[in-house]
């Protein structure tokens, strides 16, 4: 059999799981599918890497769906104002792609305010997200706040968490010191 077969077949594979995912793109018209590309754009000028972008779309299809100007490049917006480098959301948007879709005011910027009340460093905060960009996914009020507290009852203090983030993000393994 020709290579192109097993590529064929791969890529239609590929697409039903895709179609499995996001039926309603079964729903789009021409006009729709034109107005896709600009996401498309947004994705690669991210610096998503191309061969990336169906990966990404697999994983978050909802994302065709969003308006540019909104979620997205809010989102991005207020990750680079607190120190995430630019050149790093494409591998960020790869790893994690659903914080292109979630509200600054209501999701990102609460769980930034609290990591950084308790003595973060926005600087540090930002190298963190860069390399755990799924961070942002955990809800501050039902996980984040609840182990901070567990902590707390532990007998960690307050100052001292930003030493421990920063430790867990680099090694599996640390110590409380009292």
């Amino acid at each position: 059999m020709n290579n192109n077969f097993f590529v064929l077949l791969e890529q239609r594979s590929k697409l039903g799981e895709f179609v499995k995912i996001y039926p309603q793109c079964l729903h789009t018209s021409v006009v729709v599918v034109v107005e896709l590309v600009p996401v498309i754009k947004f994705l690669r000028g991210l610096d998503v890497e191309k061969q990336d972008i169906g990966y990404v779309l697999m994983k978050y299809p909802e994302l065709l769906g969003f308006k540019l100007k909104g979620t997205m490049k809010s989102s991005v917006a207020y990750l680079v104002s607190i120190g995430v480098n630019l050149r790093d959301v494409g591998p960020m948007v790869t790893q994690y792609p659903y914080f292109l879709g979630m509200r600054v005011g209501t999701m990102i910027k609460l769980l930034v305010d609290y990591l950084v009340s308790l003595g973060l460093p926005k600087k540090i905060l930002a190298r963190m997200l860069e390399k755990q960009a799924y961070l942002l996914g955990y809800d501050l009020e039902e996980t984040v706040k609840p182990n901070v507290n567990c902590l707390l009852s532990l007998g960690l203090k307050e100052g001292h968490f930003a030493f421990c983030y920063c430790t867990i993000s680099t090694n599996s393994w640390f110590t409380f010191e009292s």
